[in-house]
């Protein structure tokens, strides 16, 4: 019995899209490499067949119950080449006939989440498909089943590109009748076969002399996909989260006669060394265009916090809101003087929700961002085109981190792990920060490190601080019923894939089909009954 699995899938053929043979070329080579490993490889390739999500699904749920019943698979790697689309913070890869049925994809955040109760301490998910706005409804299917579980699993997340952005593919000038080849994928093959030999680190005591590790991998791949990239003069900057260890979680083993079969040198430790260093730097490889949100949330955070002078409750910037839906408790004003603020006053200062309606519109639909007003806090928004980019809690008269709220904010969507600076876990521990809390739980719900959001929320608790919806929900892996807990739905769209996969699904399938493809929960179109039960209805 192989005790490692590879599932391979390469659909170049969606109904609707621009045939992608480059996928399928990809899908084989990537195969190829697995086999010589040692892996057991399914192969679900568009060659001959559409491949379908109850194939898919048939696979993964035989494997999960294989690796539950004998507990003898440690590894499992999921590759995918070909289209994808990112609806906010939820990725979904495309199938055949994607176009018609939008069951018929793979909705790969929600995969991931269910691939922690896979019984397999490794998985890692290597993709290389475009991350844009969709222009197609499907929202997919998870793979695996949604189950909780507190085992400790290491996920690796090595996609081709930042969200929102395009993954490119090559075809040789020398051959025009060449498949071609994807820029990710080429770059992770020559790490994988041993031919990058700064991706290569010593392994003492394993199979092998050598091996391709995670952090290695995550490293090379930040450097040479963008330097080919730019060969072509073309943009593409991979998004990768390393979080496995070398053993016995290697990514590849380099047998002695490779390539790269050489001395560790003073380089190499000088390298490992800078790698170590810019762990823990937030600016390391960040794109231009996260920089630029930095700069917006941290300039959006002072006109707020210029603003809470005027007892202004919440402040907008990039919209105004035309009306306000608020907790039975609550009562509402327009803040007439400043055309962004709105005053929100809670009896007995007792938090809840609310809900705008602002004077934006997404796709002509109308804007809803789903909001918390906690007392003794200062709600700072910032709308984009599609919703709500930045969330920020700040107290008056108080040193609220600005710099660290605007990058954590910023960095979490365009989809790190805060969790990966020691600076912000810092701060969060000091200052209970609402948003830093959030933003946390599900940092370390990715790394599958469900005990430090238990800590988290004891901290929260003992601190006597209302408990972020998100923290509860990642914590306890069910609907929070505690009356400390606000408000009484997620507080991000990553929240809701999250509460698909409890009991409570029903809730999120009312609420799926309104939610922009946005970080922060906004809602668009909503029925009037759902944004009062949204709003009222107590947890």
């Amino acid at each position: 019995m192989a005790r490692c699995v590879a599932l391979v899938i390469g659909v170049g053929d969606v109904e609707g899209f621009r045939v992608l043979p480059d996928a399928r070329e990809d899908a084989r080579n990537f195969a190829k490499w697995a086999s010589s490993q040692g892996f057991r490889v399914i192969r679900k390739i568009d060659d001959h067949a559409e491949v379908t999500i109850h194939d898919l699904r048939n696979i993964a749920n035989d494997l999960h119950e294989e690796a539950t019943t004998t507990r003898q698979i440690y590894k499992l790697f999921f590759y995918f080449a070909g289209h994808g689309v990112c609806d906010g913070d939820s990725d979904v890869l495309l199938l055949t006939r994607a176009k018609s049925d939008g069951h018929e994809a793979i909705n790969l955040s929600r995969t991931m989440n269910c691939s922690r109760a896979c019984k397999i301490p490794h998985v890692g998910f290597f993709i290389d498909a475009c991350r844009i706005l969709p222009d197609v409804y499907a929202h997919g299917l998870p793979l695996f089943p949604g189950r909780m579980s507190q085992d400790k699993v290491y996920l690796d997340e090595f996609y081709a590109a930042y969200p929102g952005r395009p993954a490119h593919a090559l075809r040789p000038d020398e051959d025009p009748a060449s498949a071609g080849y994807g820029v990710y994928t080429d770059c992770l093959l020559d790490a994988l076969w041993g031919r990058a030999v700064e991706a290569i680190r010593p392994t003492p005591g394993g199979e092998h002399p050598r091996a391709v590790v995670a952090e290695s991998l995550e490293d090379y791949l930040g450097r040479e996909v963008q330097r080919r990239a730019g060969q072509h003069h073309i943009v593409q900057v991979p998004q990768t989260e390393a979080r496995s260890r070398w053993q016995p979680h290697v990514i590849s083993w380099i047998p002695g006669d490779s390539a790269s079969d050489e001395p560790a040198g003073e380089g190499d430790a000088e390298r490992s060394d800078d790698s170590d260093r810019r762990e823990n730097d937030a600016s390391h490889h960040e794109p231009p265009e996260m920089t630029s949100e930095i700069a917006a949330n941290r300039s959006a955070i002072a006109a707020a916090v210029d603003s809470m002078a005027h007892g202004m409750t919440i402040y907008l910037d990039g919209a105004q809101a035309e009306s306000a839906e608020v907790s039975r408790a609550g009562i509402v004003d327009q803040f007439r003087s400043g055309q962004s603020g709105w005053h929100i006053r809670a009896e007995h200062s007792k938090p809840g929700p609310v809900m705008l309606h602002l004077d934006k519109s997404w796709q002509k639909r109308s804007m809803w961002p789903a909001l918390m007003v906690l007392p003794g806090y200062f709600t700072q928004v910032r709308v984009g085109l599609r919703g709500v980019e930045q969330l920020s809690f700040l107290k008056l008269d108080s040193d609220n981190q600005a710099d660290v709220l605007a990058w954590a904010v910023a960095y979490a969507r365009w989809g790190g792990l805060i969790s990966k600076n020691p600076r912000a876990v810092d701060i969060l521990y000091k200052t209970c920060n609402p948003t830093l809390a959030v933003l946390m739980a599900h940092a370390f719900h990715r790394q599958g490190a469900i005990d430090e959001i238990g800590r988290l929320l004891g901290h929260l608790r003992e601190k006597r601080m209302p408990i972020p919806f998100d923290v509860a929900l990642l914590g306890e892996g069910r609907f929070p019923h505690e009356r400390d807990v606000f408000p009484n739905y997620p507080w991000t769209a990553r929240g809701w894939n999250v509460l698909a996969d409890t009991k409570y699904g029903g809730f999120e399938k009312a609420v799926r089909p309104y939610l922009a493809p946005e970080f922060w929960t906004t809602l668009l179109d909503p029925p009037r009954k759902l944004v009062e039960q949204m709003v009222h209805h107590d947890c």
